[in-house]
């Protein structure tokens, strides 16, 4: 059954010219028959709308595919409007004895025609097919690595294509395929920093597997750390054309070490060869390193980053060697580091167990192991959750004289239990920020958040007041998660909606703001200062402090002020409850008998009940027997 639709729903046509130069294919899944040695064929189908183009079977090497072969379809009708023009659907099909779809890729048409026939080749990333109906084809798991293709493709108008400044030359595009000469390629491995955790901890342990023309080669393996240092280099020999617009892509891929399983990609990178830098010889210093950002098989951003760079020597002739590279460590400098452990907030369950007694575990990396760390005292005050530390520690370092190769600092959280020390969770701090040397982006101490997590808190923050503010401005309330609030700012606009005027909107805006910065305060004095405060009076009361009079003055205040939010804040930690209460009610009774008690004198005079200015004026007045 073939649908036809009526002439009045056909949109308005014209003709079109398709051009497809298909290259190759660079890490194409390899498929085997039993009992075959050699890998099953690969072809290309290239569609749009009813019209295709089908490229030949063509061998699979190791995963690397060579089609070259330019074909085109003429005075095909699509419409008029770019909007209704179908995509360009590129499929990867498995070759014979039967013939299966196993991968493709869309192209939007408006970008084809936004550049006619002028764009320079392309590597398009392919996708897994879901109509498959199986993540795995042939024990090969395309999710992992489905492969790309390189094309180069034009869309235009039929009159559009028959301009000569819009011809394709086949010969020549086919011979600066084969037009091929004898490099090695060097793929510069930095580090890495924010990869994406794999295991519950947050942690991973990341090696990078570097591929290019059928060829693998991968770096050390790191333990639990999300921001490797890696500086190593990785050598390809091969035959490369020499315009670097035919050749292949080099894919770096971030592989998680399972010791017990199978190891999990988490990550890749695909690197254009034309932006490899061309060295003068093999003793040439490497190209300047960028942070590149990482993607999944699909081409999507996820967390991550890699710090790398590549560049490509071209050799006499095939078989010549090269000497192993030069090691791309940068130049280090001692410093020292010093680090405020106030303490860790809202510690999540590890196994169905509360926290007890966490410490921090503090590491500097350094290239080839010559990194360091530092420890905090465990502590359970208040309480295993939210322990307070205040301690500082000095850490002596090796830093990199060069801010683009600052390493990371890892902070982790353990639990001091009397069997095991679980790590409860981890975190990178960036010490680029931290390097006095670095005049573009140093920090002095103290002019930051210790936390980002503090900022975001107040950018949500600012973001609900200019919401809430929005919304009275329009003259009706906006939604709000405090119930409180809520209710103010609903009776506020109710009491306010028939009789408020457009002058005095501003002074109910102003008495919601008020409202909204108190709550804020407070739960930042609940959260934040309390907790601090306690762990003071404990440090206090050891070093006999005079001032612990006037720390327990203030908590009075606050427990005054907020007690029943204080004694929600104190629940966990019951006998510290009991031992504040206690202190508090032992200094208002001292209070109330120093006010009791009569102030000193030397000595009293006999009371006289004439004023001392109406006796002076009786002095001064003459008697009238006088």
């Amino acid at each position: 059954f073939r649908f036809k639709p009526t002439e009045g729903l056909k949109p308005m046509a014209v003709k079109y010219y398709l051009r497809c130069f298909a290259i190759m294919g660079s890490e194409i899944p390899t498929f085997r028959t039993a009992g075959a040695i050699s890998s099953i064929k690969m072809a290309l189908l290239v569609s749009i709308g009813n019209y295709q183009i089908k490229y030949s079977f063509e061998q699979n090497r190791r995963g690397v595919v060579i089609w070259n072969d330019y074909q085109t379809l003429k005075n095909i009708e699509l419409p008029v409007t770019i909007e209704d023009v179908p995509d360009v659907c590129i499929y990867l099909i498995k070759g014979p004895p039967r013939s299966q779809s196993i991968c493709y890729c869309r192209v939007p048409a408006a970008s084809l025609l936004k550049e006619q026939f002028l764009a320079e080749p392309k590597w398009y990333q392919l996708r897994a097919d879901p109509g498959r109906g199986t993540k795995r084809q042939g024990g090969i798991a395309l999710t992992v690595n489905p492969g790309a293709v390189l094309l180069k493709l034009g869309l235009g108008l039929a009159e559009d294509a028959i301009d000569p400044q819009f011809a394709w030359n086949e010969t020549q595009l086919k011979k600066k395929v084969v037009d091929l000469a004898p490099y090695c390629l060097r793929v510069y491995v930095f580090q890495a920093r924010h990869l994406p955790a794999s295991d519950d901890n947050g942690l991973l342990d990341p090696y990078v597997k570097v591929r290019f023309c059928g060829k693998k080669d991968k770096t050390k393996i790191h333990s639990m750390t999300t921001a490797p240092l890696f500086y190593e280099t990785l050598q390809f020999h091969e035959m490369l054309p020499k315009d670097k617009n035919y050749g292949p892509d080099i894919v770096l891929q971030v592989w998680d070490n399972d010791r017990f399983g199978s190891n999990t990609p988490m990550a890749m990178l695909r690197f254009p060869l034309i932006e490899c830098v061309e060295l003068a010889s093999e003793a040439s210093r490497f190209p300047q390193p960028v942070w590149r950002r990482l993607t999944d098989v699909n081409g999507e951003h996820v967390a991550g980053e890699l710090l790398i760079s590549a560049a490509l020597i071209k050799k006499r002739e095939a078989s010549e060697k090269f000497n192993k590279p030069e090691a791309i460590t940068p130049q280090m400098r001692q410093a020292w580091v010093e680090v405020t452990a106030l303490g860790v907030r809202q510690l999540k369950t590890y196994r169905l167990r509360t926290p007890r007694e966490p410490y921090v575990r503090i590491d500097v990396p350094a290239p080839n192991d010559g990194g360091t760390y530092v420890k905090t005292k465990s502590s359970k005050k208040p309480s295993g959750r939210n322990a307070n530390f205040i301690q500082r520690r000095i850490i002596s370092v090796e830093m990199p004289e060069n801010a683009l190769y600052a390493q990371q600092m890892d902070l982790r959280v353990y639990d001091a239990r009397s069997i095991s020390t679980p790590l409860l969770g981890a975190c990178t701090v960036d010490l680029a920020k931290k390097m006095s040397w670095n005049a573009d982006e140093y920090e002095p101490p103290q002019t930051e958040l210790f936390d980002d997590t503090e900022a975001r808190r107040r950018e949500d923050e600012r973001l609900e007041q200019e919401r809430q503010a929005a919304a009275l401005k329009a003259g009706k309330p906006a939604d709000d998660d405090d119930d409180d609030f809520d209710d103010d700012l609903a009776a506020d606009t109710n009491n306010n909606q028939h009789s408020t005027t457009t002058s005095q909107m501003p002074a109910a805006l102003v008495a919601a703001r008020s409202r909204l910065l108190s709550k804020m305060s407070k739960k930042h004095l609940l959260e934040q200062i309390l907790p601090i405060l306690i762990s003071l009076k404990a440090n206090l009361e050891k070093l006999k402090s005079p001032i612990l009079s006037n720390l327990m003055h203030t908590l009075r205040q606050i427990l005054s002020k907020y007690g029943d939010d204080v004694n929600h804040v104190l629940s966990q930690d019951p006998h510290l409850a009991l031992e504040l209460e206690y202190d508090l009610k032992h200094l208002m009774k001292q209070n109330e008998l120093s006010q009791q008690s009569p102030l000193p004198s030397r000595r009293r005079k006999a009371p006289n009940s004439t004023p001392p200015n109406a006796r002076r004026q009786e002095k001064n007045t003459p008697s009238p027997h006088s």
